[in-house]
C-alpha cells in the first residue's frame, strides 16, 4: 500500500516534466532520398518550420508548437505527406497517412470511411452514377467529420474539397458549425457564392447579367424571351464537360425550338475568339453571350461550369445546374406543358 501512495506522486511528477508542447514526427522515405534534407512546411504560410536529414530512408523532426497547424514534409521540392503538425509524437504511415495525435487519428479514421465511396465513384459508369454517390455518401461522411471536429486543421480542406457540390443550406451548416471555417478565407469565399446560389435557386426570378464585347454591352436579359422556356447555358471552349453538355443542348434545341424552347449561351472566362471557333465547330446556332467574366459568376455562385439553368415563361428559374439525362428529362417534362 505504501508504494502505491508514493507511486502515484511519482508518475505525476514524471507527466508534469513531459512537454506539451514537444512534438517528434517519424516517417520513412524512399532510398534514392538518403542524405537529402527534408522539411516541414506550414501549408497556410510556406514558411519551414522544421528540417532533418532523411537517413536509412527515414526522417525524424523535433521540435515545439503552440498551436496545431495543418503541414506537409516536403523532399526536393515534392511533397510526401500532409498532416497536422501538433504536440505528441506522430508517425507517417508508407502510405503517407498521418497518425498517434488526435487531430491525425481523426483525419486517419476520415479517409477509411471515405475509401469505399470514393472507390465507388472512381468506378461510376456514368455522370449520374457519380453525382448520386457523391452526393449521398461523400458529402454526409465529409460533413460529419467537420462536424465532429470543428477545431481542426485538416475542416477547411475537407470541406473545400466537397462544397463544390453541397447545397446552400449544407454550406451554412457547415460554416457555422466549425469555427476553423469561419475563419478561412477560401471559405469565406464558398460562402458568399452558396448565398448567391440561393437567391439563383429554384423558383427565383432570374436575374440579369451583362457582358462587355467589342465596346458593347450585352445583357441576358436582351435575349430572354418572357412567355417561353428558355435554357441558359454558362459554358467555356476550353471545358470538355461544357462541349458534351452542348450536345445533349443541340438536340433539345433541334427538338423543341419550333414549340418555344429558347436558348441562350454565355461563355466565361473564355476568349471570345476562341468560343467562336468551338460555336463553329459545336454547330451553335443560338446566340452567346461572349467575355462573361468575374462578375456574371459572382451573380450566380457558380463554382465550376457547364451550369445549365432552365427558366419558365415567368421569368422564374425551374431548376439549375442540369446536366445529361436530368438536363433532357427536365427540358421535357416542360415542354410538355407549353403552350
Amino acid at each position: 500500500m505504501k508504494k502505491s501512495i508514493f507511486l502515484i506522486p511519482a508518475v505525476a511528477l514524471m507527466c508534469a516534466c513531459t512537454p506539451k508542447d514537444s512534438y517528434t514526427v517519424t516517417m520513412s522515405l524512399p532510398e534514392n532520398l538518403d542524405g537529402q534534407s527534408a522539411f516541414i512546411v506550414a501549408d497556410a504560410s510556406g514558411a519551414k518550420l522544421d528540417s532533418a536529414a532523411v537517413t536509412n530512408s527515414a526522417a525524424t523532426f523535433k521540435g515545439k508548437i503552440t498551436s496545431p497547424a495543418l503541414a506537409t514534409v516536403m523532399v526536393g521540392g515534392y511533397p510526401y505527406a500532409q498532416f497536422v503538425l501538433e504536440p505528441g509524437d506522430i508517425t507517417v504511415t508508407d502510405e503517407g497517412i498521418a497518425v498517434g495525435t488526435p487531430s491525425n487519428d481523426a483525419f486517419a479514421a476520415f479517409n477509411d470511411s471515405v475509401a469505399v465511396p470514393v472507390g465507388r465513384l472512381q468506378k461510376a459508369s456514368s455522370e449520374e452514377e457519380a453525382q448520386r454517390v457523391f452526393n449521398d455518401e461523400i458529402i454526409p461522411v465529409s460533413l460529419k467529420f467537420i462536424a465532429d471536429n470543428p477545431e481542426s486543421p485538416f475542416a477547411p480542406p475537407v470541406f473545400m474539397q466537397v462544397a463544390m457540390y453541397m447545397t446552400p443550406e449544407q454550406v451554412s451548416k457547415a460554416v457555422e458549425s466549425a469555427p476553423k471555417l469561419k475563419d478561412n478565407d477560401d471559405v469565406k469565399f464558398v460562402a458568399k457564392m452558396a448565398e448567391s446560389r440561393a437567391k439563383t435557386s429554384a423558383g427565383n426570378k432570374y436575374t440579369d447579367i451583362q457582358a462587355e464585347h467589342d465596346g458593347q454591352i450585352h445583357k441576358l436579359s436582351q435575349h430572354i424571351k418572357p412567355g417561353q422556356y428558355n435554357l441558359v447555358d454558362f459554358w467555356a471552349s476550353w471545358c470538355r464537360p461544357c462541349r458534351e453538355e452542348i450536345k445533349t443542348i443541340k438536340t433539345l434545341y433541334d427538338k423543341y425550338h419550333s414549340a418555344g424552347l429558347n436558348v441562350v449561351g454565355v461563355a466565361v472566362n473564355d476568349d471570345p475568339a476562341e468560343t467562336r471557333k468551338a460555336m463553329e465547330s459545336l454547330d451553335v446556332t443560338w446566340p452567346v453571350i461572349l467575355n462573361g467574366g468575374k462578375d456574371v459568376l459572382d451573380t450566380y455562385g457558380i463554382m465550376g461550369i457547364p451550369c445549365i439553368m432552365l427558366i419558365g415563361p415567368d421569368g422564374v428559374i425551374v431548376a439549375r445546374d442540369l446536366f445529361g439525362s436530368q438536363l433532357i428529362s427536365t427540358v421535357d417534362k416542360a415542354m410538355a406543358t407549353a403552350k
